[in-house]
């Protein structure tokens, strides 16, 4: 398991400018939250952080999935679900804020971080393949 922030490199792209824009402001904004978390941890702070996560992430999602729905997308199924597991995470760490545990926050950034990067990877590169294969990149 990684930890820490993310740097963004072109294997991380998908080869579509909106959801490329929305994995480069995902990676900010968690970045963002690792910083405040390891600088100390400003509630107010990390809480508008989390928040943005859980907005860029629905935004993100519902785009993705209208985009798959629209391509007819052979592996849409799998690539919702993990948008679910996703959310969960974001959900256990929304938890751990109102608790006011910043070391589970923090674990579960790392869990997150970890999902997301495999996501972009694999999915989103099936996804890229996909658009490309069927001339809609």
């Amino acid at each position: 398991m990684s930890t820490g922030p993310i740097e963004w490199s072109l294997d991380l792209s998908v080869g579509d400018r909106q959801m490329d824009y929305d994995h480069r402001l995902f990676i900010y904004t968690l970045n963002s939250l690792y910083c405040t978390i390891d600088g100390g941890g400003d509630f107010m702070v990390i809480e508008g952080l989390l928040c943005r996560l859980v907005d860029v992430s629905a935004a993100h999602f519902v785009r993705e999935e209208r985009l798959m729905g629209r391509t007819r997308f052979p592996l849409r199924a799998g690539h919702v679900a993990e948008h679910s597991r996703l959310l969960h995470v974001l959900g256990t760490m929304i938890l751990s804020y109102e608790n006011r545990d910043l070391a589970t926050v923090r674990a579960t950034a790392d869990a997150f971080r970890d999902i997301f990067l495999l996501h972009v990877t694999t999915f989103d590169q099936d996804l890229r393949q996909h658009l490309a294969e069927t001339g809609q990149s």
